[in-house]
Formats: structure tokens, sequence, C-alpha cells
């Protein structure tokens, strides 16, 4: 086990469960894009996902330095959630636009923030395993998503797909509640309590005096 770090194991299943409806958009946009006469402006779908990441991520980094992982996760989760439901039923091209920066606000930030966490939950000597740890979980899902959806598509059609996605979406949403957000949560008010305790503790206890 020493090339895998145990300890990004739990957030690693977080970037697995998301990555299972990226790998679907990946694969399928192009044939969507074309049995519901969108296929010219699919090409660029990916173009506005790109110019959102330049612009987007300085500042939810930002963000996550000043306010923690879970507002940037928990937005994130809603927007990648809307942007697959949204997808299931796209009829025009300016839909399809809006979709791609959905998208990246959503997918784009949480494959960031994931990956700070995973490097994060590991010791400075054990970092660079950490990374690579977060990496095999990431591209194993983006490698065998499309054969396991392969079976699925043809049961259900690509838009209700995409909507089974947006389902999945949240269900991850709520499984990154469990590992990782609640400990966040509870870590921020632990120090919102000694802080509280050392700042008005003496002047309390004075007053009972």
């Amino acid at each position: 086990m020493n090339s895998i770090e145990v300890n990004t194991i739990p957030i690693c299943i977080i970037i697995l469960l998301l990555s299972f409806p990226y790998s679907g958009v990946l694969t399928y946009l192009n044939l969507y894009a074309y049995q519901i006469n969108l296929v010219n402006i699919a090409s660029f779908f990916f173009i506005i996902y790109d110019i959102i990441v330049f612009l987007s991520r300085p500042i939810t980094g930002k963000v996550m330095d000043y306010k923690g992982y879970n507002i940037v996760k928990y937005t994130a989760f809603i927007f990648y959630a809307l942007s697959m439901f949204m997808l299931s039923t796209v009829n025009n091209s300016f839909v399809l636009l809006l979709i791609g920066s959905n998208m990246w606000l959503g997918f784009g930030n949480l494959q960031s923030a994931t990956q700070v966490i995973a490097v994060k939950s590991t010791s400075q000597s054990r970092i660079s395993i950490a990374t690579s740890t977060y990496f095999i979980f990431f591209d194993a899902d983006l490698g065998l998503s499309p054969y396991l959806l392969g079976y699925i598509t043809p049961l259900n059609g690509y838009a209700n797909m995409f909507g089974l996605m947006a389902i999945i979406i949240l269900i991850t949403g709520i499984v990154y509640f469990f590992i990782h957000g609640l400990k966040e949560t509870k870590g921020k008010y632990s120090y919102i309590l000694i802080v509280f305790k050392s700042k008005y503790y003496n002047s309390i206890k004075i007053l009972a005096l």
C-alpha cells in the first residue's frame, strides 16, 4: 500500500463519483447534440467551459483560503447537478452554452477543491503519493464510466441518462457531507467556541462574582 495514500481514499471516492457524470458528457455530448439538432453549437461547449475555468478558478481559490472548502463545494454541487438536469431538457443553443458555463462552476470547482482536500489530508512527505492516488481514482473513472454508461444509454436514452447523473451528483453531495463536510463544519464551530471563550470568559466570570 506504499504507492497508495490511504488517508486520501475517502475523499477520492468523491471524485470517483463526480467524474462518472462528467465522463458521460465527454463521451456522449456530440451524439446527444446530433439527436436534438444542436451539433453545430456543441463544438463551442468546451470552449465556454475553458473560458469559465480561466476566469473563475483564481476567485474560488481565494474563497477556499478564507472561507473553507464547504462553501465552494456545496455551491458547486448545486451548479453541477443543475447543469446535468438542464442538459437532459435542453432544446436550444443558448441553453446548451449556458450549461457549459454552469458545468465548469460545478464540476470544475469540485475537481480542484477535491484535489486540494486530498493533498492536505496527508503528511508533507506523502503529498506526491496523495496526488497520485487522487488521479488513479479520477482517471480510472473516466476510463471505465463510458463503458458502463454504454449499457445504460440504450435502455433510457441520452436525456434520461443525464437526468440520472443529476441525481447521482446530489447523492454524492450527501456522501461528501459525511466524509468531509461535517468534519470541517465541526472544526469551524469548535474554533468559534474557543475564540468566544477566550474573549468573553473572564468578563463573564467577573460579572458572576
